[in-house]
């Protein structure tokens, strides 16, 4: 995976906009985007595409009032499953059973 966008603002560690972009052989990509505010996330939205399609999203959007663990919900593949909170590493371990299971040419 390359890194095509790192942006951190401000520069203070414990606040602010945090977005990644990793692109995987020019075909999928994963976007990480973080809120944090005195070191807790606020908003937070972790995407793995690939081609135009949208394989997973995990995000605390408030628009999915009826899952029990609103506003956390997961997006697998047009699906809108609960979600506990956020946690990037077990999303980037979504998206590499999901790439060896699949492969991405």
């Amino acid at each position: 995976m390359r890194l095509a966008l790192a942006r951190i603002s401000p520069r203070d560690p414990a606040i602010g906009n945090f977005k990644v972009i990793g692109v995987i052989n020019n075909r999928a990509r994963v976007v990480i985007s973080e809120y944090i505010d005195a070191g807790a996330i606020l908003t937070y939205s972790y995407t793995f595409i690939v081609g135009v399609e949208s394989i997973l999203r995990h995000d605390n959007a408030p628009h999915h009032r009826s899952v029990p663990t609103f506003p956390h919900h997961r997006h697998w593949r047009g699906e809108v499953e609960s979600l506990e909170g956020p946690d990037l590493d077990s999303f980037l371990q979504e998206v590499q059973e999901w790439i060896q299971k699949n492969g991405i040419d």
